[in-house]
């Protein structure tokens, strides 16, 4: 009865762990995003280019994509508009660069 409490314990546990490290990892990736979009506000685009190069190379899994599409929708995180934006970013250095 012992062991089976200990087996549970530490079951418990090691997935608590997991999911709190992966939840910091995904609340981090989301700031990065968030202050991606910031940049590209204030017209600081290699740095918004930069940003959001990292957000879209922090998750390989097309699975991912799909799932954190079908949660948040249409919201400004999806591959989608975050790709959009990374396109937009590099029009505007391709003009800077231009001049």
């Amino acid at each position: 009865m012992c062991s089976v409490l200990s087996a549970v314990f530490l079951t418990s546990y090691l997935f608590i762990f997991f999911l709190f490290r992966s939840d910091y990892a995904q609340q981090r990736s989301y700031a990065i995003m968030h202050d991606a979009y910031e940049q590209m506000e204030d017209g600081n685009y290699e740095t918004a280019a930069e940003e959001f190069q990292q957000y879209l190379d922090s998750h390989s899994s097309k699975i991912y994509w799909k799932i954190q599409e079908v949660i948040n929708r249409n919201d400004q995180s999806t591959y989608e508009n975050v790709k959009k934006a990374l396109e937009e970013c590099q029009k505007h250095l391709q003009k800077e660069q231009a001049k």
